[in-house]
């Protein structure tokens, strides 16, 4: 057994009947992500109901759900994944599908390298599946940094060595397909932007405004 010190914790076991083996791939901190998916769906529950015993139009704490609620479906979608190969083929199992695809329809093993917008930034590494009739298939996982990652690299051998047992791939190395460079993500940003205005006080009906300042002081 071998832990990810990254993101992604890999498993290779003896499958029973011949040298095959199986590779199971889990995210690392898996406990972790439940217990966010669980505080926010918490603090989004919270500020639901917060909002709704107001009365009012939605305010401050109608915004703070929903940003938890986001930050809980980008936790739960990670804790779902989960990447599994054996004899037949690489079963990937995500938060809304499931789908395997077999080892004679796939070319050869990709490594998508992608690039952060600063140099500062980590270069992350992906498995890409490349089929005989040019479609790809990215797996959720692993996932590696560029770099000294044993338990990545480690891995990305475990799948060649079944594709090269129980398939046919067109290349003897893995190749590096580079990917533009993205930003860090959008739950936050869509969060904060869904954000509610602050609530004002309607006109009184007292003095009438001047140029100095309100009218009246409710």
């Amino acid at each position: 057994m071998t832990d990810g010190r990254d993101v992604n914790r890999n498993v290779s076991r003896d499958l029973g009947g011949g040298p095959g083996r199986e590779v199971i791939c889990l995210p690392r901190g898996k406990r972790a992500l439940w217990f966010l998916v669980a505080a926010a769906a918490a603090g989004a529950v919270a500020a639901v109901l917060r909002s709704a015993r107001s009365g009012g139009p939605p305010d401050i704490g109608a915004g703070v759900g929903l940003l938890l609620a986001l930050l809980g479906v980008a936790a739960l979608r990670k804790a779902a994944a989960r990447v599994r190969a054996d004899a037949y083929g690489v079963h990937v199992r995500t938060l809304l599908s499931r789908r395997s695809v077999p080892w004679h329809q796939v070319a050869e093993l990709l490594v998508r390298r992608k690039y952060s917008r600063t140099d500062r930034g980590p270069k992350t590494r992906r498995v890409l599946l490349a089929l005989h009739d040019g479609g790809r298939r990215l797996l959720p996982l692993p996932r590696g940094r560029s770099g000294d990652d044993p338990a990545f690299e480690a891995t990305l051998d475990a799948l060649r060595a079944l594709h090269r047992r129980h398939g046919g791939p067109e290349s003897a190395h893995a190749r590096v397909v580079p990917y533009p460079a993205t930003g860090s993500g959008w739950a936050l940003p869509l969060g904060l932007c869904a954000l509610p205005p602050p609530r004002t006080h309607p006109p009184c009906a007292g003095t009438p405004a001047t140029a100095a300042g309100p009218g009246c002081g409710c």
